[in-house]
C-alpha cells in the first residue's frame, strides 16, 4: 500500500483519537468554556483540492455511507488561500464547507503555516531554516522555514487572520487546528543564536553563573563576558546542548501559543483550538506546555502499512493515545 493511503489511515484514526480527548472531564487552559461533543466524532483529514478531477459529491456520498461526521481540511493550501502576495481566495474551499455543512459533516479548519507558498519563498528565501554547521533547506517540502523569522511570522499572522474572519460564523466550523505537527525544525540561523543568547542571559544572569553551571573551565572553554558566547554549531558540552534542546521546545510552544492566542481574537465560545502531534512521545517538542495553549489535542498516530501489516504496533498507538488524553 502506498504511503501516502498510510497517511491518510493514520489521519482518520487522529481524527478519532481527537474526539476522545474531547470528552476529558478537566477544564482547559485556552478558554473559560468546558469543550464538549453531542456525539462521538468520526471522521478524516479531506483535501478535495488535491483530486485531479470533480468527485465532492461522491467523496460525500461515501463519508456518509462510512459514517463519518468530521473533517480536517485547509491546513496544506496556503498556495491556494493567497495564491499571490496580498490576493486571497475563499469560493474553493466555500463549496467544499458548505457542501458538508449540508451533509451534516463537521469541519475543524486548519490554519495553513506549515507549508510556505512558493510565492513566499521567491519574495523571502531567508524564511527557510538554517540549521547548526549552517546547512539551509530547500524550497519543495512542508516544514522548512523558521518559525522564529519576523517576515514569515507577519504573512502567517495575516493568512491566519483572513481565513477565520471569514469562517468565524461558518455553522459547519467546529473547530481551528493550529498549524500541524509543529517542531521547532532545528532552527539554528544568526536571529536563533541571538535569541538564544538573549535567553541564557535571563535565565542565567552572568556570565560567571554560566561558567559554574556548566563546568566552562573544561577544555578552557570559560567565557569572560556575554560578548564571547559562540554559536551553538559545535559545541560538545552537555549542559550547554541541553539547555538549546530547552529552548528549541519553547521555541515550538510560543509559535503554538501566539496562533491559539489568534484565533482567540475571533473564535466563537463553541469553537475549540487543536494541534496535532506526531504519535508518540515526542523528544523534539514539550507537549505538556503546548497544551496549555489548546482546548483539545490530537496524535497522528501513523500506520505502517508500507512495510507489511506485521510492522503494526499497538502498544505504540496505546501509548500515543494515552498520552494524548492525559495532556490536559
Amino acid at each position: 500500500m502506498s504511503l501516502n493511503r498510510s497517511r491518510t489511515t493514520a489521519r482518520f484514526v487522529a481524527a478519532l483519537l481527537l474526539a476522545v480527548v474531547s470528552f476529558s472531564p478537566r477544564p482547559v487552559t485556552a478558554s473559560a468554556h468546558r469543550t464538549r461533543m453531542d456525539t462521538i466524532l468520526y471522521g478524516v483529514s479531506y483535501y478535495h483540492e488535491y483530486m485531479p478531477y470533480e468527485r465532492l459529491d461522491k467523496d460525500v456520498e461515501l463519508m456518509k455511507a462510512a459514517g463519518l461526521n468530521v473533517v480536517r481540511m485547509g491546513e496544506s493550501s496556503w498556495g491556494l488561500w493567497e495564491p499571490r502576495e496580498g490576493h486571497f481566495e475563499f469560493a474553493w474551499m466555500d463549496r467544499i464547507v458548505d457542501r458538508m455543512h449540508r451533509a451534516g459533516i463537521k469541519v475543524v479548519m486548519g490554519t495553513p503555516t506549515y507549508s510556505v507558498p512558493a510565492w513566499l519563498y521567491r519574495k523571502h528565501p531567508e524564511i527557510l531554516v538554517t540549521r547548526l554547521g549552517g546547512a539551509r533547506a530547500s524550497y519543495g517540502m512542508r516544514q522548512n522555514m523558521d518559525i522564529t523569522h519576523p517576515a514569515y511570522l507577519f504573512y502567517a499572522e495575516r493568512v491566519i487572520r483572513r481565513i477565520l474572519d471569514h469562517y468565524k460564523n461558518h455553522p459547519a466550523v467546529i473547530g481551528w487546528q493550529v498549524d500541524n505537527e509543529t517542531t521547532s525544525y532545528g532552527t539554528a540561523g544568526p536571529n536563533v543564536q541571538a535569541g538564544f543568547a538573549d535567553h541564557l542571559k535571563k535565565k542565567f544572569g552572568t556570565v560567571e553563573e554560566l561558567n559554574r553551571a556548566w563546568g566552562l573551565n573544561y577544555w578552557g572553554q570559560r567565557l569572560g563576558g556575554w560578548d564571547e558566547l559562540p554559536p551553538r554549531d559545535g559545541i560538545l558540552n552537555p549542559g550547554w546542548k541541553l539547555e538549546w534542546e530547552r529552548y528549541q521546545h519553547r521555541l515550538a510552544t510560543d509559535f503554538l501559543a501566539w496562533q491559539a492566542r489568534i484565533v482567540g481574537e475571533y473564535k466563537r465560545p463553541d469553537q475549540f483550538v487543536t494541534h496535532n502531534f506526531v504519535g508518540g512521545v515526542r523528544t523534539d517538542v514539550d507537549q505538556f506546555d503546548i497544551a496549555q495553549s489548546l482546548d483539545l489535542v490530537g496524535t497522528n498516530p501513523y500506520h505502517p502499512w508500507d512495510v507489511g501489516p506485521d510492522a503494526v504496533d499497538g502498544q505504540a498507538w496505546s501509548l500515543s493515545g494515552d498520552l494524548t488524553r492525559s495532556l490536559l
